[in-house]
Order: C-alpha cells, then sequence, then structure tokens
C-alpha cells in the first residue's frame, strides 16, 4: 500500500550510511511527500546501499528541496522507481571529496568504485525514472560528475526491464568549481537548526 503525505524536515546527519531514504524499492510507494530544509554531512561508502545523502525509490509526486548536503560519498541524491518527483533549490557541496583511488592502488582492490573515471554522480537519475525535474540546484567543488543520468540495465543486461527513462527535465543548475577547500570542514557548519 502507498505511504503518502510524509514530510522530512529540519534535521541533521553526520557520518552515516544513508542520510535520509524514502526507499520504497519494490516493496510499496511513496506519494505525495517531501523532503526538505535537511543537512547530511559526510556520509560513508562507495558501494551499493552506502554514500547516499538522500534515497528515493518508487515515490511518486515528491519534492526534494533546500536541502544542505556537504562531502557525500556515493550520490548526494538518488532517484530511481519513480515519477513526478521534482528535485529542486538543494545545494551540494564537495561531492565525492576524497574518494578518488588511482588504478593499481592496494585499497582499490576492494573498493573498485572508487577509481579515478568511477562516475557516481552528485544527483543520480537511474532506473525506470519518469517525469523528474532536477533544477535550481548548486554543486559547489564536485570532484565528480554533478547530474548523471543513468541508463542502466538489470544484472541480466535487460535495458526494457530497469534502464528506461523519460522526460527527465534538468535546467537553472549551478555549478561552481575554485579547486579543493581545507580538509578542516570549516564548510560543516549546519545551514538549518533542527
Amino acid at each position: 500500500y502507498p505511504r503518502s503525505n510524509i514530510k522530512v524536515h529540519h534535521n541533521s546527519a553526520s557520518y552515516f550510511n544513508v542520510g535520509i531514504s524514502l526507499g520504497a524499492d519494490f516493496g510499496g510507494k511513496v506519494v505525495v511527500s517531501e523532503v526538505y530544509n535537511n543537512n547530511i554531512i559526510c556520509t560513508k561508502g562507495t558501494e551499493h546501499g552506502f554514500g547516499y545523502g538522500l534515497h528515493l525509490a518508487n515515490a511518486y509526486g515528491c519534492k526534494v528541496h533546500d536541502n544542505y548536503l556537504y562531502r557525500t560519498t556515493r550520490h548526494a541524491i538518488y532517484h530511481a522507481w519513480g515519477s513526478g518527483n521534482e528535485i529542486k533549490d538543494n545545494t551540494i557541496i564537495e561531492h565525492w571529496f576524497g574518494m578518488a583511488l588511482p588504478a593499481g592502488s592496494a585499497e582499490l582492490a576492494n573498493q573498485p568504485s572508487r577509481e579515478i573515471g568511477s562516475v557516481k554522480g552528485a544527483i543520480a537519475i537511474s532506473r525506470k525514472s519518469y517525469a523528474v525535474t532536477v533544477s535550481g540546484n548548486t554543486f559547489v567543488n564536485s570532484f565528480n560528475v554533478s547530474i548523471h543520468l543513468q541508463a542502466l540495465p538489470d544484472y541480466d543486461n535487460d535495458y526494457r526491464k530497469y534502464g528506461q527513462m523519460d522526460n527527465i527535465y534538468i535546467s537553472e543548475n549551478v555549478f561552481n568549481y575554485s579547486g579543493p577547500h581545507d580538509t578542516n570542514d570549516s564548510n560543516a557548519n549546519h545551514k538549518y537548526s533542527a
């Protein structure tokens, strides 16, 4: 059964595997809900299921807006299996900071998704996403792709099942790169009070 009218706002999460998830996946639907004015600071991990700031799966008619995401490691905002959702006016700073490892490094053997050149978009739109709007977001010093449309196959390489995406609207986003910042986490100050 769908879950609706969920409001997640004015929360702070630091050093978690996943900050906030409206993740019904295959178990149901989340409809007409909102995630806003949250602070997600330094997610952990880069493999599947780890390192997500905000995660939406099987969401319909939802809004994700005005969130502050700092140093997310896999995706700042991930969207899959849903439609009619808006991802707007979020601030994403230093996505994938310190994550890339050079090819051939010993540490890379256990974490292949951290290889330099591995695509881990700050905002990732993936698997069966329809009528999704991505606008007015600000990206500062993203060390990987800022917006990534992932037309991924399922495990049987059947693009018809999972890889389809239609009517994805991307506009009026701002991309700034001024080089790496000091590592003293001075940007981790919370933008919103919880």
